[in-house]
């Protein structure tokens, strides 16, 4: 799953990356429970770009499986993300909050 888990600004993950061998195709889910082979799954690899802005613990879980071979352990990301910070400032380009920091 890429990128890794972690915490992100929202423009710094506009979509997640799930990657496993060619041929296979890979489950996976968006709620945090494990994936099982009636989940939504896809041709690898497999695009995610829903990611929600101000999401705690948004977790995706995979497993990839492919004719012939043992279905691959299930992976987990887990991710944190927040608004795309914003700068106020006033017409002369000066801080309009005046609070200390």
């Amino acid at each position: 799953i890429s990128p890794p888990s972690g915490n992100y600004a929202e423009l710094q993950l506009p979509s997640l990356t799930l990657t496993s061998n060619p041929g296979s195709t890979i489950y996976y889910t968006v709620n945090g429970s494990n994936p099982t082979s009636s989940s939504p799954s896809a041709a690898s690899p497999v695009t995610i770009s829903s990611i929600p802005a101000n999401a705690t613990n948004f977790t995706i879980k995979a497993f990839a499986r492919k004719a012939g071979l043992t279905d691959s352990n299930i992976v987990t990301a887990t991710y944190n993300t927040v608004p795309t910070p914003t700068w106020n400032v006033d017409a002369d380009g000066l801080w309009s909050d005046s609070s200390p920091w």
